[in-house]
């Protein structure tokens, strides 16, 4: 009879952590290139089963040898990367993505350009703010003015009776 020998804990928990590492890897390779599990497929020659199993991490008694490797040659990266990240010899180094460099370069050329160009607009809001104030007082003093008793209005010939024969 053999006996029941619990099962090495951390061992296991390495073993999914690797697991889950190399999945990660895979699928964050794949979402950079814009490749769907069944475009990778498709250049990698490796079913998309194979592809989901390794990015959920379920492992697998045996895979066929090379699969890691055209995997990895697929993702455009060095075609031992896989195999060492599943391995323990590599962390996973994700390649920059040339799109968030661009933007990243971009953000820093033009900080400066917003800044200042948001310090003008502050400016020149404020300056409307102080035009508006300025014309509303304008237009009280007027108001007043109109209003008071001392003043009359002769509109002589510019008055349009609604009566008045055209």
């Amino acid at each position: 009879m053999s006996e029941n020998v619990p099962p090495d804990l951390e061992a296991v928990d390495n073993e999914i952590q690797r697991l889950r590492t190399l999945g990660n890897a895979i699928e964050v390779l794949r979402g950079l290139r814009g490749l769907s599990q069944v475009r990778l497929e498709e250049e990698s020659g490796i079913s998309r089963s194979v592809i989901k199993e390794l990015e959920g991490g379920i492992k697998r008694k045996r895979r066929a040898r090379g699969t890691l490797e055209k995997i990895s040659v697929a993702l455009g990266m060095p075609h031992e990367y896989l195999d060492d990240i599943l391995n323990g010899r590599r962390t996973p180094e994700v390649p920059e993505d040339p799109v968030m460099r661009m933007l990243e370069d971009m953000r820093e050329e033009f900080g400066e350009k917003f800044s200042a160009l948001e310090e003008h607009l502050g400016k020149i809001g404020a300056d409307l703010v102080r035009e508006h104030h300025d014309l509303a007082e304008r237009f009280d003093a007027l108001y007043q003015r109109i209003n008071s008793p001392e003043v009359t209005i002769d509109l002589g010939e510019h008055r349009h009776d609604q009566d008045a024969p055209d």
